[in-house]
């Protein structure tokens, strides 16, 4: 049986419960404040430009999408029993049981704003989208950094449990926001993320996130992992 037949039959209609209240949440979420952010930029700005700019935006990410990112993940992510733990260990499938979880709680989060810029776009009247190539490389590099936080957030839970996983990613996070205001770089947040006017973003910033992401996912797979879980 594969992975995700298993994770279908275990969670049944569960997680197409959770994951129908995670996109009415997560599109609530995103249009109160792309419909805030409506009434502050310029008049005439294309409801595609207003939509990323809010989810790219730093203060956004730190006090309303980043703390509830790491709520509703921690919601909505199974941690594996004792006896799925080191099956998934053993077998060497703990990658891709991540990678399940991750990649759905993405595809949900791009859903999610799809519709709230699509609502948006009806109740301001503004126009839908100008260039658009660049507007669609911005969003791929800020969900590539929300997909990288999920993909550390979720192993760190399989590691640590929720609580304390939840409380290490958003301490991390806040510590990288005051990195990025003091000292002026940020180890995680303004590679695509989060956007600050005036620091400029290059199109191989986001590639950052995938070295991240690149160096976990062959990390789970090494033998000091699997000698650190065999002995825990």
């Amino acid at each position: 049986m594969s992975l995700v037949n298993y994770l279908r039959q275990k969670s049944g209609t569960w997680l197409a419960i959770k994951s129908i209240l995670f996109v009415l949440i997560w599109t609530g979420v995103y249009t109160i404040l792309i419909l805030s952010n409506a009434k502050i930029v310029e008049p005439g700005t294309p409801a595609l430009s207003n939509a990323r700019l809010t989810v790219s935006n730093l203060h956004n990410q730190l006090y309303f999408l980043a703390p509830l990112l790491i709520v509703s993940s921690l919601l909505f992510f199974s941690r594996p029993q004792s006896i799925e733990f080191f099956y998934l260990v053993l077998k060497k499938r703990l990658r891709q049981y991540l990678l399940i979880y991750t990649i759905l709680e993405t595809i949900l989060l791009i859903s999610s704003f799809l519709l709230s810029f699509m609502i948006s776009a009806f109740v301001t009247k503004a126009p839908l989208a100008s260039q658009i190539g660049l507007e669609t490389l911005l969003l791929l590099a800020h969900y590539l950094g929300v997909f990288t936080l999920l993909f550390f957030l979720e192993t760190a839970i399989f590691l640590a449990g929720k609580l304390r996983a939840g409380a290490v990613i958003e301490a991390l996070l806040l510590l990288d926001a005051f990195c990025l205001d003091r000292l002026g770089w940020s180890v995680f947040l303004n590679h695509g993320l989060a956007i600050v006017p005036g620091q400029g973003f290059f199109v191989t910033a986001p590639a950052v996130y995938l070295a991240y992401g690149l160096l976990l996912y062959y990390y789970l797979a090494s033998r000091a992992f699997y000698q650190e879980v065999k002995y825990a």
